[in-house]
Formats: C-alpha cells, structure tokens, sequence
C-alpha cells in the first residue's frame, strides 16, 4: 500500500513545487533588483544596445513593477528602442499607454513630445528633410551671430532615470524668438544618447524669454546645446561648435551665478 502511494506523493510534491515557483515568478522585483534592472537597461542604451535595453525593459516585465517614476521610464524607454528601430506603431502605443495611464509622470511628458513628432513626420513628409536642413544650419561656420539678451531660462529637468544610472549628454535645440521675446517651435536637431534629453529640453525652452527687439517684425532663429551632467542637478548651457558634433564638454562657469546654469552665446540664423 505504501509503495503506491509515493508516485502520487511525489506528483503531488512537484506540483507544489511548481506553483511557488511560478508564484516567485510573478512577484514584483524588490526596490534594488528594480534600481538595477533600470540602471543596466539605461547603460545599454547609453552604449546603443537596445536589444539588451529593451529585454530588461520588457512591458510584461515591467507588469509586476509598481508604479513608480522609474517604472513609467522603463516603459518609455522600451518606446525609444521601438522608434529607433523603426518600429511606430509599436513605440506610439507605448507612448499613448503612458499617457492615458500614467498622464502626471515625467515619463509621460515624454511621450507627448515622442508622438507629436512621430505625428509630424507621418503628416508631412518634407519634414525629415527640414530637419537636415537645420541641423546643417546649426553647424554651419557661416552661421552669423547675434546676441538675443535672455531675461528668463529656467533649467530643463534631468530625467528621473538618467539622474539614476549617471547617464549625462546633451540636446541640441533650434527655436524662434519673436519680436516680443517669446519663444516658439523648438526642434531637436541632435541629441546624444538619442531622444533621451529631447522633451525636457523642448518643455524648458517653451518657459523662456527673451528681451524684446521691437525693431524687427521677423522672428530670430537660435540654437542651443544643453548639456545634461550627471554630477549636475539642472544642464548646463553653451552655444554649439560652428562645425562638427556638439562638445559634450563642460561649459566654463560664469562667477558671477551659482549651481550648474551657466551664460551662453546663442547662434542666430535666418531660417
């Protein structure tokens, strides 16, 4: 009678075994298996490794993590590689994900920017062109320069997981200043690790202002590189080179302000 119970016995054990396993499997990571997990993935992606960031940063891993910033930027990061890899659809449904779930994150700010440029370029095709356009414009060592006197720059925010991992870089920004001193349209015309610094570099310049030049009834064109430090809590600001990629180099300190903000020359071209 005992010898015919250990198969039943042993079945029975295993599919214990099973079912705590598969219950460990579905357990959210504990704050520092997260904080690692994110700070890998966003390494990675740093480095153009998608493939390794967008596994770590995988929706239905991601399904167990609670709701937090770093959860929201894991998910937006996994977008990122999407778009990157030419994947739209994919990285929009992600990006309108964030919004309708998670619309007060940080992260998805983020991702009104993303979808709004991916709208653009599907709505208008000359876009992509334009863009090259500026961009040769912004390096161009033709490009005249005028001062436009800045009264307010309030300072981008670093992104929450780039603040985490230590990832800095930069944003290269085209914008207009009108007559009155407002700013409009700013484009990302480079940016290093790509579209990680572009929102909340574009959300910062939209708050500036400039001194106003009533003589002029056109709008003048500048170009700024942020830079994003990670010792840094706010990026510092500097014009960009004449010719080649944007210098990831520190800008030098003015004396005369304090924190990581410092005076910059803007380029003004006429677009």
């Amino acid at each position: 009678m005992l010898t015919r119970m250990r198969p039943t016995f042993s079945l029975a054990l295993a599919g214990l075994i099973l079912v705590s396993c598969q219950s460990m499997v579905g357990e959210p990571p504990t704050d520092f298996e997260a904080l690692q997990d994110a700070g890998n993935a966003l390494v990675a992606y740093e480095r153009g490794d998608c493939e390794t960031a967008s596994r770590l940063s995988d929706p239905r891993q991601l399904a167990r993590w609670e709701s937090t910033e770093i959860r929201h930027s894991m998910l937006l990061l996994n977008g990122f590689c999407k778009e990157l890899g030419g994947d739209l659809e994919a990285a929009r449904a992600i990006y309108d994900r964030l919004i309708a779930e998670e619309p007060d994150s940080f992260a998805a700010q983020d991702a009104k920017e993303r979808s709004r440029i991916i709208r653009i370029n599907e709505s208008d095709p000359t876009h992509a062109s334009w863009m090259r356009e500026a961009r040769d414009r912004a390096m161009s060592a033709e490009s005249s320069t005028s001062e436009r006197v800045p009264l307010e720059r309030q300072p981008a925010v670093f992104p929450p997981l780039a603040q985490l991992s230590g990832v800095g870089g930069y944003a290269v920004i085209e914008f207009g200043v009108t007559p009155a001193g407002g700013t409009t349209d700013p484009v990302v015309i480079e940016s290093s690790p790509p579209l990680l610094f572009d929102g909340t570099a574009v959300r910062a310049i939209r708050r500036w202002g400039y001194e106003p030049r009533r003589s002029s009834s056109r709008n003048d064109v500048q170009v700024i590189r942020l830079l994003f430090q990670s010792e840094d809590p706010a990026p510092s600001m500097t014009e960009p080179p004449s010719t080649g990629p944007p210098s990831t180099e520190p800008a030098p300190t003015d004396p005369a302000t304090t924190g990581p903000s410092n005076e910059t020359t803007d380029s003004e071209v006429d677009r």
